[in-house]
């Protein structure tokens, strides 16, 4: 959607409950809310919260970055596979270079991460040692 849209979001929403056959209490326990918590927003035609975009997409047992599509709650540069801009950016430039480079690249990469991981399991084994 370029302009959000309530009813049509909404719309959608009822079109996917009345597919699987789902009353909205039906939906909204799958979905692990309270009683009219989704009826509600739609029968006043409100913006989903992305707690609610998460609900229906458990209920609904989709992607939740396809329910935040529906909403008009994520990035439009985010494609099907549900990459942020930033990543999606990185991979485009990585394409121009050569072998060589995206090797270095990936290298950089898992030194970065591996060095998140290391400094997440120290603070779980300092965390661990405290009496």
């Amino acid at each position: 959607m370029t302009k959000w849209d309530a009813s049509q979001f909404w719309t959608w929403v009822d079109a996917e409950r009345e597919s699987r056959e789902l009353s909205w209490s039906k939906m909204e326990r799958d979905a692990g809310l309270s009683n009219a918590a989704i009826s509600r927003r739609f029968r006043d035609l409100l913006k989903p919260t992305l707690e609610t975009c998460r609900a229906i997409a458990k209920a609904f047992n989709l992607r939740e970055i396809d329910v935040l599509k529906q909403a008009g709650l994520t990035d439009s540069e985010i494609d099907q596979d549900g990459l942020p801009s930033a990543v999606r950016s990185t991979i485009r430039m990585m394409m121009d270079m050569n072998a060589k480079e995206q090797g270095d690249v990936e290298a950089l990469v898992k030194t970065f991460h591996n060095r998140r991981l290391g400094a997440a399991s120290s603070r779980k084994l300092r965390g661990a040692q405290k009496p």
